[in-house]
């Protein structure tokens, strides 16, 4: 880029037969550290690698010994699900009764991202991460992602356990 044009972008598309074409970032920021926590799922984001995100940064609220993880979401599909919204809830009874972290959560009105305090940041790591002149490996993207934000993925992994 010379400062003049813009970067242009064209989404290729990976060769038949390659492995995990889709890796989803999830991302959260906390204002008050000014730090952003992220994580990668493989493939589309769903209801689950949500559900783990979420739990991760429970985890992370409770290092922090905070009494509230705040979650400022939009309308997307993994966000909305009954399954996840059925987990909050029952999560945020038991987390009553034992006194653990409790989950606030803030729905946008649609088609609002300006609303949402990480939004100006996935704009601009977006801006830095591409390749316009081709695909970038799945382990790269991660690389350039958490360089971006200066941070290492929270990457433990979970046994999630739904509600009966």
């Amino acid at each position: 880029m010379d400062g003049k044009h813009p970067i242009k972008l064209v989404q290729h598309t990976p060769p038949r037969g390659t492995k995990d074409k889709i890796v989803s970032c999830f991302g959260a920021l906390c204002q008050e550290l000014d730090e952003v926590f992220m994580d990668f799922a493989i493939g589309s984001p769903t209801s689950e690698s949500m559900w783990a995100f979420i739990i991760r940064l429970l985890d992370v609220t409770r290092q922090l010994e905070r009494k509230t993880l705040v979650l400022i979401w939009d309308n997307a599909p993994w966000h909305t699900s009954k399954r996840i919204r059925q987990w909050i809830h029952w999560y945020n009874q038991c987390a009553k009764l034992t006194g653990d972290v409790r989950l606030l959560v803030f729905w946008l009105p649609i088609k609002s991202p300006w609303l949402n305090p990480i939004e100006p940041h996935w704009g601009h790591a977006k801006k830095h991460v591409c390749e316009p002149s081709g695909l970038l490996s799945m382990s790269e993207l991660k690389r350039r992602i958490g360089a971006y934000f200066h941070t290492q993925p929270l990457s433990y992994q979970y046994k999630l356990s739904v509600p009966t």
